[in-house]
Parts: structure tokens; sequence; C-alpha cells
């Protein structure tokens, strides 16, 4: 693979982030990543929080059961996520919102943040490419403390070849960059696009997804940023 270039941007704290780019450079964002607090969530609680509300999700379209970030608008079917890899940021500290735990694990319509995002990109999206005949993303890298990985590794065994962990680094690009080179290293050629995504950001859709990737793919480089 082609050595890496690192790019430097920002979004606003409050905005769905998702930058999609040839798999020759990096997208980082310019905060830093401070020491991260212990959560409460427990190994079991994890694995089985996100597997029950898949099904509860599958049973129902009802919007108190959707997932955060449920799309109002039609996704192009057109857009081809075959060679597309996905990195999940989830090794900040929230701090700014001073709880006793990173915002990623903060309870969303009855699970952690950062499960909405896993149920987007490991379940609706690849569903979504299946309806319309087409392949989901390879692999997705999960940047996390290695504290918590234990925890979440019952859903890295499910996801079991499309799924993997990377530790973060000491700021955030650097844990872009690790998120990077574990994609490279697993997917290799099979994935000419990358998007990164914070995972305390949940309300991404299937259709902003789908719009900067065929962005970035006709551009070369996409950032999505939604205000509030």
């Amino acid at each position: 693979c082609n050595k890496m270039k690192i790019w430097a941007t920002t979004t606003l704290a409050a905005a769905a982030a998702l930058a999609a780019i040839p798999t020759s450079y990096a997208f980082t964002h310019s905060l830093g990543v401070a020491s991260r607090p212990s959560t409460a969530t427990s190994t079991s609680a994890s694995a089985s929080q996100f597997a029950k509300q898949r099904a509860a999700t599958s049973s129902s379209s009802s919007l108190a059961s959707a997932p955060a970030g449920s799309d109002e608008s039609f996704p192009s079917a057109d857009t081809d996520l075959s060679d597309v890899g996905f990195v999940l940021l989830a090794g900040g500290t929230g701090s700014r919102m001073k709880a006793s735990m990173p915002k990623q694990y903060l309870t969303l319509r009855g699970m952690p943040v950062l499960h909405h995002s896993l149920d987007l990109f490991l379940e609706r999206l690849p569903a979504f490419a299946r309806e319309n005949g087409k392949s989901g993303p390879p692999m997705v890298v999960l940047v996390m403390d290695p504290k918590y990985q234990q925890e979440y590794q019952p859903i890295v065994n499910k996801y079991s070849g499309r799924l993997a962990f990377a530790n973060p680094g000491e700021e955030r690009q650097g844990s872009v960059e690790n998120g990077l080179s574990k994609l490279v290293e697993l997917a290799g050629d099979n994935c000419k696009y990358v998007a990164v995504h914070d995972s305390a950001r949940p309300l991404v859709t299937i259709k902003e997804v789908c719009d900067v990737v065929s962005d970035a793919k006709e551009h070369g480089a996409a950032v999505l940023g939604v205000p509030c």
C-alpha cells in the first residue's frame, strides 16, 4: 500500500462527522486525547445490549426502537461500498461533558452511544447494500483503549473477519493512523477508500454515509459536517 500522508481538519463538536478518502491518505481531527476514565459497563452487558437492540430494531420499525440517526430520506442505491473500509474512533475521554465515563459509553435510546455506530456499520449499512444487490464494507476497525477491549471482544468475535480492534495513539491523529494501519494490514487492496467516523457522533445516516463516499470517489476526498 502507498505510504500514508496525514491530513488535519476539524469538525463542529456537535456535528456528525465522517470522512472518506483513498487509503493512501489519513483523515484526522486536530483534537488531542487525554487519559481515559473507567466505564461502568460490564463485559456481558456490552455484548448483550447490542444483541438485544439488534433484535428489537429488526422486529419493529417504530421510531422508539430505531437506532439514533435512522434515515429520513432514501439513500442512493448506486453507491458501491465493497471497496470502502471503515475506521470507527472510540478512544476519546468525553472530558468536556464532565460525565462519569467517556460519552461514547453513555446511554442513548437504551444502549451505549457507540453501539449506534456499530449497528450502522455492521448491520444496517451491509443490509442496505445487500438489498440493492451490492456488497457491504469489507472491514470495520474499532479504535479503542485496550482496557475496554475485553468487554467488546464478544462483539468482535461475532463479526469475525469484519470487525477488529486497533489501539489509540497519544493524540487523535495517532489513533486514526493506527486504525488505518490495521485496516491496511487486514483488508489490503480490498479497500481502495477509507471512511473515518467518530463514534461519539451517533446521528449519521446511511444516506449521509453513501453521499460522502460517492463524493470521495468523485473528488478524491470528502468530509461530512451536519450542523445543529
